[in-house]
């Protein structure tokens, strides 16, 4: 009579858990590192749109009334609204919903860049 032999042995289950624990443990630092500068990327889009919008109204528009930022990919825009030539900051700030601070200077033209966070 023959005995036939059927599935994994337990050492190799072992060696294929092993495997894949390792994989996950490298590949979810890299995914969340993903997130977040996705999240930082889309508040820098949302806070350059804004900026644009305020420099062009205040600058070359036709002085029309501001309105207030919407928020979508940032936790908080500066609030324009109330600026016009005069009395206009120089700076729109923005935070990211992963806390990094994004800058758009509209005495040149609304370039924005990201401020590294020192925690």
């Amino acid at each position: 009579m023959q005995k036939f032999v059927q599935g994994f042995s337990l050492i190799e289950l072992i060696i294929v858990i092993a495997i894949i624990s390792l994989l996950v443990a490298v590949i979810i630092p890299s995914y969340q590192g993903f997130v977040i500068r996705a999240k930082d990327n889309a508040c820098l889009l949302e806070a350059k749109a804004y900026s644009n919008y305020v420099y062009y109204n205040l600058f070359e528009g036709n002085e029309v009334a501001i309105s207030p930022p919407k928020l979508q990919a940032c936790v908080s825009i500066t609030n324009a609204e109330n600026w016009n030539k005069l009395s206009a900051q120089k700076y729109i700030i923005a935070i990211s919903k992963s806390d990094a601070t994004i800058q758009c200077d509209i005495s040149h033209g609304a370039s924005c860049e990201a401020l590294v966070n020192k925690q």
